[in-house]
Formats: C-alpha cells, sequence, structure tokens
C-alpha cells in the first residue's frame, strides 16, 4: 500500500500514582477521549473539516527512504496510507472503522466492519489498557467481520488515537500490512472517497487468523525497560502532556507529545515531523530501540505510527506504560524537563 495520525489515553498530568491532571482516576477511555478532543479542537479538525491542510502528509510526502537510507526501513509495508492511494486500493484491502459505531451505521465507506477498539485491550495483572490476550483478540476480529490474507486499513475520526492502537494491535498479532488512514474520515470525504448511506449490513463472522502470538520485537514490560535503563542503545519517548512529563517520567526518557505528530487530524510531512525526534534523541540511529510510552499505551501508539512511519527500524510500544510503571514505587522515577 502506499504512504502519506489518537490517545487521549491520557491527557491526565502523571504523577507517581498515575491520576489525571483534575484528580481523577485516569480510565482509558474517557481519558483518552477527552485528550484526543481537546486536541482535535486546537487543531481545528473535525468531521465537517473536508478541506485538506497544507501542514500534512501527502500521497506524495513518502517516508524519508531515499536521503535517509541510515535510519529509514523501505522493506516494510508502510503504517499509513493517504486517501487517494486508499480509493485506488479499495477493492484490494478491507477496511476497519473505529468511529463510534452510530457513525458507521449513518455513513460507511462500501465494505468496511465496524469495531470498537476498546474491545482490543484488557486489565491484566492490575494494568490497565493492556492489549488483550490472542484468544480474546481472535474472537473480537472474527465477530468484527475481518477476513484472513486481506490487508486492513483503520480509519478512524480523524487520524485518531484509535486507529494508531489497533494498527498497532494488528502487527502485534502478526498483520504486517496494517495501516491507518492518514487524516481519517475526514481526508476520505476530501478525497472523493465512496460512501455508503444504505442501511448498515448485517456482517458475516470472518475467519482472520494471527500470523505471530505476540512480536516481542513491537512491545516491551516493565521488566525489559528496567533492565535498558543504561542502555545507549535503547531511547524512550513519552508521549504525554509535557506537564505530566515534569510531573514524573521514566529516567532518561526524552518528551515529545502525542499531539505534535499531526496538524489537521493528519500526520505532519516526514521534513517536519522528523526533527521532533532527531532533536529530541541526537537523531537516532539505525541500530537504536526506540521505544514509546504514555500513560496506558493510547497516545504512544501514535507515537509508534510516527516513527515506523518515519521508517525507523526497532520502534517498540511499553503497553503498561507510566500505568505500570508507577504501581512500583521501587522503580526509579525522575521529575522535571
Amino acid at each position: 500500500m502506499a504512504a502519506c495520525a489518537d490517545d487521549g489515553d491520557e491527557g491526565a498530568a502523571a504523577t507517581s500514582g498515575g491520576s489525571d491532571s483534575d484528580g481523577t482516576s485516569a480510565s482509558d477511555g474517557a481519558s483518552d477521549a477527552t485528550a484526543a478532543a481537546s486536541t482535535a479542537g486546537a487543531t481545528g479538525s473535525s468531521s465537517s473539516d473536508t478541506s485538506s491542510d497544507a501542514g500534512a502528509a501527502t500521497d506524495s510526502d513518502a517516508p524519508p527512504c531515499a536521503d535517509s537510507g541510515a535510519r529509514a526501513d523501505c522493506s516494510a509495508a508502510p503504517v499509513v496510507i493517504a486517501a487517494d492511494a486508499l480509493r485506488r486500493e479499495l477493492a484490494a484491502v478491507q477496511v476497519l472503522d473505529v468511529r463510534s459505531l452510530a457513525a458507521w451505521q449513518l455513513e460507511r465507506i462500501p465494505g468496511s466492519v465496524a469495531l470498537d477498539a476498546a474491545s482490543l485491550r484488557a486489565e491484566v495483572d492490575g494494568v490497565r489498557g493492556q492489549v488483550a490476550p490472542l484468544s480474546d483478540t481472535r474472537e473480537v476480529l472474527r465477530a468484527a467481520g475481518l477476513r484472513a490474507g486481506v490487508p486492513v486499513v483503520v480509519v478512524g475520526e480523524p487520524l485518531s488515537l484509535d486507529a494508531a492502537r489497533v494498527v498497532w494491535t494488528l502487527r502485534y498479532y502478526g498483520e504486517p500490512d496494517a495501516a491507518a488512514l492518514d487524516g481519517g474520515w475526514s481526508a476520505w470525504i476530501a478525497a472523493g472517497g465512496p460512501t455508503s448511506t444504505a442501511p448498515a449490513p448485517a456482517i458475516a463472522p470472518g475467519d482472520w487468523t494471527e500470523q505471530d502470538v505476540g512480536d516481542p520485537a513491537l512491545r516491551v514490560d516493565a521488566g525489559w525497560v528496567a533492565e535498558h535503563l543504561d542502555d545507549p542503545q535503547v531511547v524512550l519517548f513519552d508521549a504525554r502532556m509535557t506537564s505530566e512529563f515534569e510531573a514524573g517520567h521514566i529516567p532518561g526518557a526524552r518528551s515529545v507529545e502525542w499531539s505534535r505528530n499531526l496538524a489537521g487530524g493528519r500526520l505532519l510531512p516526514a521534513t517536519t515531523l522528523a526533527p521532533l525526534y532527531e532533536l529530541a534523541a541526537a537523531a537516532p540511529a539505525p541500530e537504536l530501540t526506540l521505544v514509546a510510552y504514555c500513560q496506558t499505551g493510547s497516545r504512544a501508539a501514535m507515537t509508534w505510527l510516527a516513527l515506523r512511519w518515519l521508517g525507523y527500524r526497532d520502534v517498540r510500544l511499553y503497553d503498561g506504560s507510566w500505568e505500570e510503571w508507577s504501581q512500583d514505587p521501587a522503580r526509579p522515577v525522575e521529575t522535571g524537563p
């Protein structure tokens, strides 16, 4: 698929106890939605904003493979696809719509199926928002109608945290071609993509089958992070708000807020996006392992998506994120910028 970005998982000011900035307990759904809505308002994106954003990635703004071979991995399928590219390839992919069920029922991309992104997450060992076990994931994706052996494009509104998280989940379980629609539903409408307003069809169960039981090259846990705190080959990126980062973060982490990857609900052009990470990590080299985290793994999924789209080869998600790290008082914590 041609190349061309929501985790309000946390709009919370994280402390060592992992609470929201307003003092309420952070929930995977509510806090993510709050942060995403706040960012959407700040960027001016909405379902009615169908104009093209001059600062966003376009179909021709591909990952910087040609002029940055030392950094980019151009052998892997891109994690983001532009609306024009999806129009050309629509017959060869299956579209997974992670907007609300009501929105999908009202109007959708023909042939698409709906999915509640939250159904792919679970509480594991007291840590919320973890990737759901394989058996649960298989059941959810088959019930949604996902078919085996067909590339998946995930559509959010716009390029949402949910979309980024679902792409990561699909790739974690072995869907190497899973990609997000850059700009989401609004971009599809702006590109003149076909839609259907007919009564939502009944969806036949799919036969989706995992290709991997869980790729360790995509996910790390607290133990792995603790073992690599002093590893010069590992760079941690904290995708939370600056205030959350300053209140408490994993030692050595760099702060790059997830919303900085986007403009108008789309990924920034590579020439604008890459410097955010090059400056923060002194130009990560291809042999480095880049790890993204946030509060519960939603906002970090957008950081993962952006880094993979830029072509960095070894990018992983700390799924438990600050929610897990902060639960153990024995784990080291830094404060301040």
